[in-house]
């Protein structure tokens, strides 16, 4: 097991509880999204030291090196790599359609004064990271049955 795996875990760890302290102390309209980068921050954190000490110990050895010889061979088959340019490229396009899209949407509503606030933008940029998350699993899963 890498120490960069140690190491990347412990400063996640260090910045979220920066985060959860300056939650804590602070009392501003941006607590919550305070919490949040803690939370964002001590969980992979947490996890990562974990995931570190339960790989370094020595009865796992043998696991950790035949899971890393099989990641190696799962990375360089070459009928998954086509599938994920295949996935990168209809991504791409869905993309630039959807910010195409927002941006035309954001326009019309600027334009009728709609907008007052900003968070019909919000709403938009988390449905458009969902969107964007679930479609590549979905377009990946798809190419990998038809071929």
């Amino acid at each position: 097991m890498k120490k960069s795996m140690l190491f990347t875990g412990v400063v996640y760890t260090l910045v979220g509880c920066v985060f959860l302290f300056c939650g804590i102390v602070l009392n501003t309209k941006i607590n919550s999204i305070l919490w949040g980068l803690a939370g964002a921050g001590i969980g992979p954190g947490v996890f990562l030291i974990c995931k570190y000490l339960y790989w370094s110990q020595p009865k796992n050895t043998a696991k950790y090196v035949d899971k890393m010889e099989n990641e190696e061979i799962e990375q360089h088959d070459e009928r998954k790599e086509m599938l994920r340019n295949k996935t990168g490229r209809v991504m791409a396009f869905v993309n630039l359609a959807m910010t195409s899209l927002a941006l035309i949407v954001f326009s019309i509503l600027n334009e009728m004064e709609v907008i007052i606030y900003a968070k019909p933008m919000v709403i938009a940029c988390a449905i458009y990271f969902n969107v964007q998350i679930c479609l590549q699993i979905v377009i990946f899963k798809a190419l990998e049955k038809k071929y």
